[in-house]
This record gives C-alpha cells, sequence and structure tokens, in this order.
C-alpha cells in the first residue's frame, strides 16, 4: 500500500562524529548523521512510501522516489504520490501473480509485460481508462530505467524495444511542425474499449469533456436551488461562466473581490496564476472573465455570516480563500500556502467531487434529469455559450469563426489554437438553439434564489 509520511529529513548517516553531525542513540548502535551533499533541501514534506503487505517497505521503489525528488526538488507532491500509487499496483500485481520483479528466466516471463497483459485485459474487460493503462506503463517503464542506469540491475532479456517515429504537431502560431519522439513496444497500445465516444461527442481539451445543453444547465441549477448550498452555487456558476476549473476556482482569495465593478461593464476580470496567489494548471497566467451580477454576489456572499463563520479568525485577512468548508478548510489548497508543506494530503477538490456524485446527481434524478457530467465538463460548456454567441455574429463567416476561436481561446485560456479548434468541430456536429451569451449568463444568475 502507499502511505504518507508527515516529514521526511534527508541526511547522510555515519558512524564518525564529523563536523556538524548530530547523533542517534538506538538500543543496538549509535550513528551521526550531517547534510545530504547531493540534495538541495534538508527535508520533504510529505513523502509517499509504498509499503508491502507484509509490512516491510519495498526499498528499491522507496528509494526511486527518493531519486525523483533529488533530481527535482521542486516536484509535485501529488506527482509523487501518483507515481507512488502506479508503483504499488504494479508491486501488488508482481505479489499476487508470485512474479520476480527482478529477474525472468525466460522472454515471455519479462515482469513488464506480464503486467502490459494484466493492463491491457482490465482495459478490455473492466473499462480501465487507456490512458490510465499508459501512464502506467511510463511509470514502471521509468522505474526500471532507474534500476538499470543507476542501480546497476541486470536483466536477461530486454524489458522493452525502442522505435523511432515522426510526429506532426502545431506551434503557437498555428503553423505545422515535425519533431522525432521515441516510442516503446511497452507502452504503444491501441484503444479497444467499445464504449470508446465517438470524436464528435466530445471536446479534446486535456481529456474528453461533454458540454451541457442549455436545458443541462437549466436543471443544474434548479438542483441547485433545491439543495440550497451557496458556496456550489456560486462555484459552478463561475465554472459555468468563466470556464475556470475547480483549481483556480477554490484557491481565490478575498483579494480578488475587493473592487467595485461598475454596473455598465458586463464582466470582472480578475488576474490568476503565478504572483496572483491563486493557482491555475501548469502555472499559467490567465484572466478569468466573470459576469458583473456573479462578482458582486460573491462580494456579498464574502460578507455573509455563514463566510464570516467559515473563515474563523482569519476574516480580515486578503488571502484568505474565498470558499472554505464549515470547518475552515479549503476546498483546494494553493501551492503557496503556508500549510501546504506540513499536510499530509493537501485537498485538491474531492469533497466538490464528492457533493457532485452523491448529493447534486441524486437530486437531479429524483426531478427526473439524468444526464452524466463531471466538474470538469463545465469548462467546455462555458467555452461553447461563448462560442455560440459568437457566432451569431454579423459579417463574413471566415472572420466570424477565426475571431470566436480566438474569443474562446482566451476565455479558456488555452496555448494552442488546435485546442480550441476542437469547440468549433464540435458544434458543427451539434445543434442547439444560439442565445446571447449575457442574456443567457444572466438567465441562470436569475434562477439563483436571492
Amino acid at each position: 500500500m502507499s502511505v504518507t509520511s508527515i516529514h521526511l529529513d534527508i541526511y547522510e548517516p555515519s558512524t564518525m562524529n564529523l563536523y556538524k553531525s548530530s547523533r542517534v542513540d538506538t538500543d543496538s548502535i549509535s550513528y551521526f548523521y550531517t547534510s545530504s551533499k547531493d540534495f538541495y533541501i534538508k527535508e520533504y514534506l510529505p513523502f509517499p512510501l509504498i509499503i508491502s503487505e507484509d509490512g516491510i517497505p519495498w526499498h528499491h521503489a522507496n528509494r526511486y522516489l527518493l531519486y525523483r525528488v533529488e533530481i527535482d526538488e521542486e516536484v509535485n507532491w501529488k506527482t509523487l504520490k501518483s507515481i507512488a500509487d502506479d508503483l504499488d499496483h504494479f508491486n501488488i500485481f508482481c505479489k499476487n501473480n508470485n512474479i520476480n520483479y527482478l529477474s525472468a528466466e525466460r522472454k515471455i516471463l519479462r515482469p513488464t509485460f506480464q503486467y502490459r497483459k494484466e493492463l491491457i485485459s482490465l482495459h478490455r474487460n473492466k473499462g480501465l481508462a487507456i490512458n490510465t493503462v499508459k501512464r502506467r506503463l511510463s511509470r514502471v517503464r521509468n522505474f526500471y530505467e532507474w534500476l538499470i542506469d543507476i542501480e546497476n540491475k541486470f536483466f536477461k532479456f530486454p524489458l522493452w524495444k525502442e522505435n523511432e517515429k515522426i510526429i506532426m504537431y502545431s506551434n503557437k502560431s498555428n503553423n505545422s511542425k515535425s519533431k522525432v519522439i521515441t516510442t516503446t513496444d511497452l507502452t504503444t497500445i491501441k484503444n479497444t474499449h467499445s464504449q470508446s465516444l465517438p470524436s464528435e461527442m466530445h471536446i479534446l481539451d486535456d481529456g474528453k469533456l461533454h458540454p451541457l445543453s442549455y436545458k443541462e444547465q437549466e436543471y443544474l441549477i434548479q438542483a441547485l436551488n433545491t439543495i440550497n448550498n451557496i458556496q456550489m452555487k456560486l462555484i459552478f456558476l463561475i465554472a459555468l461562466t468563466s470556464g475556470a476549473r475547480i483549481q483556480t476556482i477554490c484557491t481565490l482569495r478575498l483579494k480578488h473581490f475587493l473592487k467595485e465593478i461598475p454596473e455598465s461593464d458586463s464582466k470582472a476580470y480578475i488576474p490568476v496564476g503565478p504572483g496572483t496567489d491563486c493557482d491555475t494548471k501548469l502555472n499559467k497566467n490567465c484572466t478569468l472573465q466573470i459576469p458583473t451580477e456573479l462578482y458582486k454576489k460573491i462580494q456579498i456572499y464574502i460578507l455573509s455570516p455563514k463566510a464570516q463563520k467559515c473563515r474563523g479568525k482569519n476574516n480580515n485577512t486578503e488571502k484568505e480563500y474565498v470558499f472554505l468548508s464549515n470547518r475552515s478548510r479549503p476546498y483546494y489548497m494553493a501551492h503557496n500556502d503556508p500549510k501546504f508543506k506540513n499536510t499530509i494530503a493537501p485537498p485538491t477538490g474531492e469533497a466538490i467531487r464528492v457533493f457532485i456524485s452523491g448529493t447534486l446527481k441524486k437530486t437531479l434524478k429524483k426531478q427526473n434529469h439524468i444526464f452524466p457530467f463531471s466538474f470538469h465538463d463545465l469548462k467546455a460548456t462555458a467555452g461553447m455559450n461563448r462560442l455560440k454567441y459568437e457566432l451569431q455574429q454579423e459579417g463574413k463567416k471566415t472572420i466570424i469563426e477565426e475571431r470566436a476561436l480566438n474569443s474562446v481561446r482566451i476565455l479558456l485560456c488555452h496555448s494552442h489554437m488546435a485546442t480550441t479548434s476542437g469547440y468549433l468541430n464540435y458544434e458543427n456536429q451539434h445543434t442547439d438553439v444560439i442565445k446571447a451569451q449575457d442574456e443567457w449568463e444572466n438567465h441562470l444568475l436569475g434562477l439563483l434564489n436571492e
């Protein structure tokens, strides 16, 4: 299993009392330790550990995780924990199938390809996502590269075969480029899941996203009204109108809502990303576009007794989160939060996902409105709302489409126009009554209970 250590000191042990060393006494031996010369940091908080079912730490995997910290002291805790979980899955597979991960007497018994066969079976029969299959295999391969290159482990048969191929891609200027990449027969897998959605049924934007129709958006707000959780109403409306991710919405601070926005302005613009105390995906600097009416509703909420109670002692701290649980815990903890390093499992929006899968979808079902969606789908929904509005403007079709796509690109903070183009491709496959974006946003806001 993968567990988390609250505090990991990084040092070099010695039996000699060296300069500036500290002493530790045990029942059997006394030893000394000094700061490690191989690390830029003295500690890492928190740190994941992999423990086998017999309670013994898996030393190779744990040393590999430490190696990841050594080569990149700023490696994200969430990423390191994810790597630990994937390696733990591989370790359990080896234990359950009596596989020695350090050897293979026959080519067919190579642990990497036995694990590959297992994951493909889970993909075909249990619906395991193909991206999960590839990610786990890629991390197992990285682990074995470390065993071979750093630990000098020898394997009788190659654990995979490498190939080079040329791929085409578009740069920021939408010009076609090519580059050579290295692939392996271990991680090259064809998606065979029979239930995969055809391309016209989703938008590829950091995952397969399914925009909600106008009716589904109405049903969603009506269900939120029934539940009457003001925080969730505001969080969902920010996502539906600005296309912001859960990470960004839940790390918004009080200081972002101090300005007075004139009634004549239809939008409030909030810079987010590095230097703003509000997190974004890949640390990109972006600007949230929030309808002025919604912005003012958030200002009212901030001053409400409920919000003040959630903030507790931090009522006058401008850097406090806008949205906090009843226990004064953030729904998503920002990376620059002073408590981040001392928190075993920093929250990453789990409470909101639980709210969706439990309370929200159950309420929708009671109201006879059943449709699949995730919080991330709200990003695509906001993008499609903007696109549909822009496409109804008068002018030459090619110019209108170019302007519409650029507006969506700015709204959703896309790095490449190729990602935004998927919204136009999706729109061409789906017919829906086009409504002016400002009017539609005001309609959604009007559905909220005052």
